[in-house]
């Protein structure tokens, strides 16, 4: 049987912390602080943000896209009423 070495509710945390931290953010950023993520972990998450088109890439930092600051709201539809 295969041992799962990751700890899929801490990295899912941490990425969520990275993602509020760059949508408080008034302008564009360098990195992520040390004291929510490792420099190396920071670059990680901030890349994947930018594969999902939540974030771009600018000349000297990172900047968080309109889907990331006001994501859209969700209506909870009920499969029964339909």
């Amino acid at each position: 049987m295969r041992v799962e070495r990751r700890d899929h509710r801490k990295r899912a945390d941490l990425e969520r912390r990275v993602a509020q931290w760059i949508s408080g953010a008034p302008s564009v950023v360098g990195e992520v602080p040390p004291y929510i993520a490792s420099p190396e972990a920071g670059r990680r998450i901030l890349k994947r943000l930018a594969l999902r088109g939540l974030i771009r890439r600018v000349n000297w930092g990172w900047v968080a896209r309109s889907a990331l600051v006001c994501p859209a709201l969700l209506k909870r539809v009920d499969p029964e009423e339909s």
